[in-house]
C-alpha cells in the first residue's frame, strides 16, 4: 500500500471465483477495476472510485480478436488475470492511451520495452500468466520517465533506494520474485506491506484510515501453475484507429486486414463505414460499394448493415435546393442551432462573439421581415439578459409548439452533473431567467436536446445516463469508435399530476451502441428526426427519421431511414429543424464554399419521402369580447369521441396570439380558459382530413357576471345533434360538463338554456326541435347534479338568426344552443 496526498476511494473483494456481480454494483455505484489477481485460492480485485468505462472479457483461450476488436473502438488493456488457462482481459476506455501495443511470448520481453520506451510508449500491464509474459505497451500524449524492477523480495525497508526517486505504480509477485514497475519523479515515497496472517480487512482499513491505497493485492499462487501451460508461441497485437478514414492504399489494406481478422465483430462494421467513407471523402462511390459488396456474403451479422448502405449508395442523389441565408442572419463569426418557431414567425440560433451580445456566446432571434415564400429575416438580437449572460456559453435546441418555452442545454452555476436542460418562459416582458429542469430529467451525467411534445405531455431529450444500449457505458466526450459522441441515446419522460416520469430508453429501433442527439420531435408527435453515428450513413453523425408506430407507446419506432445523400455528407450532420409545414429544414454547416463565416444557417427543401404526416395548424388571438384587449390564456384542446384532453398550450403574454397543432384523423375540441372569462369554444372536424390544413380564428372571451343583475349569454359551441334530432351526441359531454362545474362553482341561481334552429322547414317544426333540443341539454345538466329549479329550456325556432344569408355556412351558424347565466 501506498500513501498518497489525497485521498483514494477504494473498495475490494477476495473471491473464490470472479466476482462480476460486485464489480457490476461497483462499476454502477462509480468505481473501476485497478487490479484483478488470480492465485490458487481465487481472485482479489481492487476497484478505484471514478466511474471510467469498462468491460471484462473472460475466456478459455487468449482472446486475441475481442482484443481487437476493443483495442480499434477505442478500449485499453488495463489488467489482465489468467489461472490454469483460463483469462479474464480488463478493458478500459482511457482516452489518455493514443495507442497500445499488446504481446503476449513465453520468455522475458526486456528488448520488445526497451525498444517501445524508444518509441515513446510505456508499460501498462506486464504479468506471468498462464505460462506466458504479457505486455501491453501504451502511447499516450503526455509520458513520464518508466522502469522496472526484479527482486526475491519487497524491501520495505530499502524502498526509496529501489524507486531511485520514481514512483511506485505496480508490484506482483512472478513466482518466487517480485517485479516492480515505477515511473514520473517522487519525493520520498511512504509504502507498506501486509503480508501473511496480517493481511486482514482491519489492517487495510487501518491503513486506508492513515491515507494509503492499495496498489496491488495478490492472491497465492502456486509455483509449477506456470510450466504446464508454456507454449513458444508469441501473439502481437496494436490497436488500430478506426475513427480516421483510411486515405491511401496501405492504410486501406490495414482497415482490410483488421476486418477480416476481426471477423463479424462490432469494431469490423465501423471499419467498413470508415473505408466507406474514406473513398466518399474521395468522391469515389463506386469503390464504397463494391467493397460492401464484397464484405457482404462473409459478415452474415453485418448484413442489415451492409444491405442498407449499398442501398443507400446506390439511390440517386435527390435534387433539393440548400440556401445560404445570408446577411443579416450570417456573418464573418458563427451562427449554428437554428431553430424555427412553429408559426413560422420567429429564427431562434446560437452564435458566438455578435455585436449586442450579453457575453462570448449567446441565443438570438429574428423575426420574419415578409411573406413565408420569401423567406427574409429582420436583423437578429439577443433574447436579453434573462437567458444569455457574460459568462456563460447558451445554446439553444428547441422551442415549444406554442412558442413561448425556449429549451436550451449547458453547463451553469447549480448544474446536477456535466451538462444539463434548462428551459425559459415568454413573459410580458421578455423571456424570464433560465430555470434548471428538475430531475429525473437532468443527471449526474450528460443530458441534452430537449424537444417538448406538441401537446406538452411528453419531454424528448438526449442523455448518456446508463441503461443506453449496448453493454458499455460510455460518456460524452470519450473517444469511442469514430467519434467522441459516447454512447448518448434518446429518452422519453411523461408528465405527470407529480412531476416527470423516470425516462424511458426509446428502444433498440432507435438508439444504437453508439450517439443519438440533436433530436426534433415534428409537432405531429410522431415524426422523430435524429442524428446518429450507429445507423448505416454516409460518415460520422447522419440524419435520419423514424416514425412512432403506436399512439400509446415511446418504444416503438419504424426502422430509421436515412435522409439521404442530399443532405448527409461525409462529416458530422444534426442540428436539422423542420418546419411544421414539413417541407423545409434549418441547420448550421461548417467552413462551407458559400459560407460567410465558421458556420453558417442554411435551409433545404427536404425530400417528400422523409417529411412528417401532414397536420392542421390552429392561430389567432385570445381577447376580451367588449375590450378588444389580449387576455392571457390557456388553450386546451380534447379529443371529442374519447373526451379526453389531449393538449395544452399558453398564449403568448405579448400579443396574446395563440398557436397549436393537431394531428389529423379526430374530431378536436378547443376552448381557451382565463381567469374571470367563461371559457368560449370551438371545434374542428379532422377525421376525413387527408391534407394540411391551417385556420386562423381569434377567440373572443366574454368575463363571467360577477353581481346579480349582470348576465352572460355564450354559445355552446361544443354541443352536437345529428341532424334534424333533438338526441344528444357524446361529443357534448365535456363542453356540458365545463358548463356544469362552472355553475357550481360560482353558485349562480339562474340558467337559460335556448335552442336556435336555421330556416330549413315549417315553424312549427323549428320550434319543436330547438325546444327539444334545449330540454336535452337541460336535462343532461339535471344528471350533472345541477338543481331542476334554477335551469329553464326555451325553443325559438328560426326566430333568431345570427345570419340572413342563403347558404349552408350561414345555416349551420344560426344551428346553435346558447346560455344565459345571471342569479348569484
Amino acid at each position: 500500500m501506498k500513501k498518497y496526498t489525497r485521498p483514494i476511494s477504494q473498495s475490494y473483494i477476495v473471491d473464490t471465483s470472479l466476482p462480476m456481480e460486485y464489480i457490476r454494483s461497483q462499476w454502477i455505484s462509480g468505481y473501476h477495476v485497478a487490479q484483478i489477481s488470480r492465485g490458487q485460492f481465487g481472485y482479489s480485485v481492487i476497484m478505484n472510485g471514478g466511474m471510467i468505462p469498462q468491460r471484462i472479457i473472460s475466456s478459455d483461450t487468449f482472446p486475441t480478436m475481442q482484443i481487437r476488436d476493443q483495442l480499434a473502438l477505442g478500449l485499453r488493456i488495463t489488467a489482465i488475470s489468467g489461472y490454469q488457462g483460463k483469462w479474464n482481459i480488463v478493458m478500459t476506455l482511457d482516452n489518455r492511451v493514443m495507442n497500445q501495443y499488446v504481446i503476449l511470448q513465453s520468455t522475458f520481453p526486456s528488448q520488445i520495452i526497451q525498444s517501445y520506451w524508444g518509441k515513446g510508449y510505456r508499460i501498462g500491464v506486464l504479468d506471468y500468466i498462464n505460462g506466458y509474459w504479457v505486455l501491453s505497451m501504451n502511447r499516450s500524449l503526455l509520458s513520464s520517465a518508466q522502469s522496472y524492477a526484479i527482486h526475491n523480495s519487497i524491501p520495505i525497508e530499502t524502498i526509496d533506494t529501489l524507486l531511485k526517486g520514481f514512483a511506485l505504480r505496480d508490484c506482483k509477485q512472478i513466482e518466487d520474485k517480485f517485479l516492480f514497475i515505477m515511473e514520473g519523479n517522487s519525493s520520498k515515497e511512504d509504502v507498506i506491506q501486509i503480508s501473511g496472517n496480517e493481511l486482514t480487512k482491519q489492517a487495510i482499513d487501518s491503513a486506508w484510515g492513515r491515507g494509503y491505497a492499495l496498489i496491488a493485492m495478490q492472491m497465492a499462487k502456486s509455483s509449477n501453475q506456470y510450466a504446464y501451460w508454456m507454449r513458444d508461441s508469441v501473439i502481437e497485437i496494436s490497436s488500430l484507429d478506426i475513427s480516421v478514414p483510411p486515405q491511401d492504399s496501405v492504410s486501406h489494406s490495414m482497415f482490410d486486414l483488421h476486418i477480416m481478422s476481426c471477423h463479424d465483430c462490432l469494431s469490423s462494421t465501423i471499419a467498413m463505414r470508415m473505408r466507406a467513407q474514406g473513398y466518399l471523402l474521395q468522391k469515389d462511390t463506386s469503390s464504397a460499394i463494391a467493397m460492401y459488396a464484397n464484405y457482404a456474403s462473409s459478415y452474415p451479422s453485418s448484413k442489415a448493415w451492409i444491405d442498407s448502405s449499398l442501398v443507400l449508395l446506390a439511390r440517386p442523389i435527390d435534387s433539393v435546393h440548400k440556401v445560404n441565408l445570408g446577411s443579416p442572419i450570417n456573418t464573418s463569426g458563427s451562427e449554428w442551432d437554428p431553430v424555427p418557431s412553429p408559426d413560422g414567425q420567429s429564427l431562434y440560433l446560437s452564435v458566438r462573439d455578435r455585436i449586442g451580445g450579453e457575453g462570448r456566446q449567446d441565443v438570438f432571434v429574428a423575426e420574419r421581415a415578409d411573406s413565408l415564400m420569401n423567406g427574409m429575416w429582420k436583423n437578429p438580437v439577443s433574447i436579453g439578459k434573462g437567458v444569455n449572460s457574460q459568462t456563460g456559453e447558451e445554446t439553444i435546441d428547441n422551442v415549444s409548439t406554442d412558442g413561448n418555452t425556449l429549451f436550451l442545454s449547458g453547463t451553469f452555476p447549480g448544474t446536477y452533473g456535466k451538462f444539463d436542460i434548462y428551459t425559459a418562459e415568454r413573459t410580458s416582458d421578455g423571456w424570464d431567467n433560465l430555470r434548471q429542469m428538475p430531475r429525473p430529467i437532468n443527471s449526474e451525467y450528460h443530458d441534452e436536446s430537449a424537444c417538448l411534445s406538441s401537446d406538452g405531455k411528453v419531454l424528448l431529450f438526449s442523455s448518456d445516463r446508463p441503461g443506453a444500449i449496448g453493454d458499455l457505458y460510455v460518456p460524452m466526450n470519450y473517444r469511442f469508435a469514430d467519434g467522441t459522441h459516447g454512447n448518448i441515446d434518446v429518452w422519453a419522460s411523461i408528465k405527470t399530476d407529480t412531476g416527470w416520469s423516470e425516462p424511458i430508453n426509446l428502444g433498440d429501433n432507435i438508439n444504437t451502441p453508439f450517439s443519438e442527439r440533436s433530436l426534433f420531435l415534428h409537432p405531429d408527435g410522431r415524426t422523430l428526426y435524429f442524428s446518429s453515428n450507429g445507423h448505416p450513413g454516409m460518415g460520422g453523425l447522419d440524419v435520419f427519421v423514424s416514425y412512432r408506430l403506436n399512439a400509446d407507446s415511446w418504444t416503438e419506432w419504424s426502422i430509421p431511414k436515412n435522409m439521404g445523400k442530399a443532405i448527409n455528407t461525409v462529416d458530422d450532420d444534426f442540428s436539422y429543424k423542420i418546419s411544421v409545414s414539413g417541407d423545409t429544414a434549418y441547420y448550421a454547416a461548417q467552413d462551407a464554399p458559400d459560407g460567410l463565416g465558421q458556420w453558417d444557417v442554411y435551409r433545404v427543401i427536404i425530400p417528400k419521402n422523409v417529411r412528417p404526416q401532414p397536420i392542421a395548424s390552429l392561430s389567432g388571438k385570445v381577447i376580451d369580447k367588449l375590450t378588444k384587449k389580449y387576455i392571457p390564456a390557456t388553450i386546451i384542446w380534447e379529443d371529442l369521441q374519447t373526451g379526453k384532453k389531449v393538449g395544452s398550450s399558453t398564449v403568448n403574454p405579448i400579443d396574446g396570439s395563440y398557436f397549436i397543432v393537431l394531428p389529423l384523423g379526430k374530431k378536436y375540441g378547443y376552448y381557451a380558459s382565463a381567469d374571470g372569462y367563461y371559457p368560449s369554444s370551438s371545434n374542428i372536424d379532422l377525421k376525413k382530413q387527408q391534407f394540411a390544413l391551417s385556420k386562423k380564428y381569434d377567440i373572443q372571451l366574454s368575463a363571467m357576471p360577477i353581481t346579480e343583475e349582470k348576465e352572460l349569454t355564450v354559445e355552446l359551441s361544443n354541443v352536437f345533434f345529428d341532424y334534424g334530432s333533438a338526441q344528444l351526441l357524446e361529443e357534448s359531454q365535456p363542453e356540458l360538463l365545463r358548463l356544469a362545474t362552472i355553475i357550481k362553482e360560482k353558485g349562480y341561481a339562474k340558467i337559460l338554456i335556448s335552442g336556435h334552429t336555421d330556416d330549413v322547414g315549417s315553424d312549427s317544426f323549428n320550434d319543436r326541435l330547438s325546444l327539444q333540443r334545449a330540454n336535452s341539454v337541460k336535462n343532461y345538466l339535471i344528471t350533472l347534479g345541477l338543481s331542476r329549479r334554477i335551469l329553464q329550456a326555451k325553443g325559438f325556432g328560426k326566430r333568431k338568426p345570427r345570419s340572413f344569408e342563403k347558404t349552408e355556412e350561414a345555416n349551420a351558424e344560426n344551428r346553435r344552443v346558447e346560455v344565459t347565466i345571471s342569479g348569484r
